[in-house]
């Protein structure tokens, strides 16, 4: 059986107006859903109805621990970005699975959306945590 890949294989970068965000280092976790929708019709004089699937985006969150303030600045280009008023801002994430046998496949999410982005601040001991939800329209892997 061919090895599995683990997330210390998975290489995650968000890329804001095409340059990396160095601060958005620390990710715990991933999940990116590809939304699918099933359309179902009946039609009289047939005994089963038909199928067929709609794509409907992704959508994913980022769960992460940060060590530098420019986590801050990043998180004002969004709302910046969401209040119009830096205008061409886009917003891309890039995840690559780097696989045992040395093949990769890469997946960019493209022109991003994002939603609430909650800041958790711990107990005593614990780290501070940052959470992503984003949408987009389409993907590619390259």
């Amino acid at each position: 059986m061919a090895q599995r890949i683990k997330g210390q294989e998975t290489e995650l970068v968000l890329l804001l107006n095409g340059q990396p965000v160095d601060s958005f280092t620390d990710i715990k976790s991933a999940n990116v859903s590809f939304a699918m929708e099933i359309k179902e019709q009946g039609f009289l004089g047939e005994t089963a109805n038909h199928y067929d699937s709609v794509f409907n985006g992704v959508s994913g969150d980022l769960d992460m621990e940060f060590s530098s303030p420019d986590v801050f600045k990043v998180i004002t280009a969004l709302v910046d970005k969401a209040r119009r008023r830096l205008p061409g801002t886009t917003v891309n994430i890039k995840m690559t699975f780097n696989f045992p046998s040395g093949r990769r496949a890469r997946v960019v999410f493209p022109s991003v959306e994002f939603g609430e982005i909650p800041l958790g601040v711990g107990g005593r001991a614990d780290y501070n945590t940052l959470k992503l939800s984003f949408k987009g329209s389409s993907y590619a892997v390259i």
